[in-house]
């Protein structure tokens, strides 16, 4: 008896697995939102404007975001610094209809040049409608060697792609 009742549970599941699979599969990967045209590949002008900052950080500057097709992004540009790399890397998904989220990280250090930690950066990313723009909320995160958070803040952000200049005449 208990080896027919083993069995039947076991036919159960397969068939409920076999009948919600692969809605749930399309519904998690949202294959019904559009994505024609919907990248941000290419380079980006941002103005970020921080609610507080960490010593020697402007609360509002000018930087560049480059996305590569395969997810990658650097941040170059920011404010200069001592206490932290020019330049950040990151990955970057898309999370719905002309939205994704990114995250970048920067190295810190001392006055010295001895490192001190990172500075992570995570941000939700709503493009325009015509692609060309968007705006964003952050999330700035400051942690020690350890790993421990030293300081953390937001910051609203709004970027326009960068377009390909008319050519020269050719020579």
């Amino acid at each position: 008896m208990t080896r027919w009742w083993l069995l039947g549970i076991a036919v159960l599941t397969l068939a409920v697995g076999l009948g919600a699979g692969p809605g749930a599969i399309q519904a998690v990967r949202g294959s019904d939102v559009p994505t024609t045209g919907q990248r941000l590949d290419g380079t980006w002008l941002i103005t970020a404007n921080l609610e507080s900052a960490p010593p020697g950080v402007p609360l509002t500057f000018t930087t560049l975001n480059t996305f590569m097709a395969d997810g990658a992004f650097i941040e170059a540009g920011g404010p200069a610094s001592p206490t932290r790399t020019p330049i950040g890397h990151g990955q970057r998904v898309r999370a719905g209809d002309r939205l994704f989220t990114a995250t970048f990280t920067f190295l810190t250090f001392d006055a010295q040049g001895a490192q001190t930690g990172m500075q992570q950066i995570t941000r939700s990313i709503r493009v325009s409608e015509d692609l060309q723009a968007f705006r964003a909320v952050s999330r700035n995160e400051r942690f020690d060697l350890e790993g421990k958070l030293v300081f953390s803040g937001g910051a609203t952000e709004t970027a326009r792609r960068l377009a390909i200049g008319d050519p020269p005449p050719a020579p």
